[in-house]
């Protein structure tokens, strides 16, 4: 345990979701011809949230 737990982060600078996406880009690698193959690097986004969307994709 912590003394100072805490759900937020100690960080004073103000998060924006716009200048977040922003900072996001797709690749796409390859698509199959049948169109249900999609290969793509999904780069500027942490490990946490690229495992999210994998799951979101996998669960489709």
């Amino acid at each position: 345990t912590y003394d100072t737990d805490s759900d937020f982060g100690s960080s004073t600078i103000q998060w924006d979701v716009d200048t977040y996406i922003s900072k996001i880009k797709i690749f796409i690698v390859n698509e199959s011809k049948d169109g249900m193959v999609l290969e793509f690097d999904l780069v500027g986004v942490e490990a946490p949230i690229a495992n999210a969307i994998r799951r979101v994709l996998i669960a489709e």
